[in-house]
């Protein structure tokens, strides 16, 4: 589980601008998943509730969003379900938008992918990972690549 220690020193030893920000705590956790009507995950939940939202240069994911609720995972999933019924259907989560791509997070597998921001089809995946975890470690690396100008790739 990730918690606020773990980000500076991650921050830190690898020489990266970023900062948790916004909400976060079991009332962050709870605006998510009601305004969702889903529950997360252990790893999603505990990220929420410890993090929630982070930002490590160029990349910046939101999950709890502002302490107003008015910016969150929330409104931008229910955003991008209203555009795309079955996304909404299979329960997908939005966590980033990066470079023309969306993530989106799944919360009975836990399982996060990545999709082309203006087809986000399943089955169509260009990045996946096999857990939360798995994919912010993911952002970590290639906030680094990027910053010393050479893109990671999984």
């Amino acid at each position: 589980m990730w918690t606020m220690g773990d980000v500076t020193r991650l921050l830190r030893a690898q020489s990266l601008v970023g900062e948790s920000w916004g909400g976060r705590g079991s009332t962050a956790l709870e605006r998510v998943e009601r305004g969702l009507s889903i529950r997360l995950g252990q790893q999603l939940r505990g990220f929420t509730t410890g993090i929630g939202n982070l930002r490590v240069d160029p990349f910046n994911i939101v999950v709890a969003g502002d302490d107003e609720g008015r910016f969150s995972t929330v409104t931008e999933t229910q955003c991008l379900w209203s555009e795309n019924p079955p996304l909404r259907k299979a329960k997908f989560v939005k966590l980033m938008e990066h470079a023309g791509e969306i993530y989106l997070y799944n919360p009975d597998t836990e399982r996060v992918a990545a999709y082309d921001a203006f087809r986000p089809v399943t089955g169509e995946e260009t990045l996946t990972w096999e857990s939360f975890d798995q994919f912010v470690e993911w952002v970590f690396e290639e906030a680094r690549a990027i910053a010393k100008g050479q893109e990671f790739c999984p």
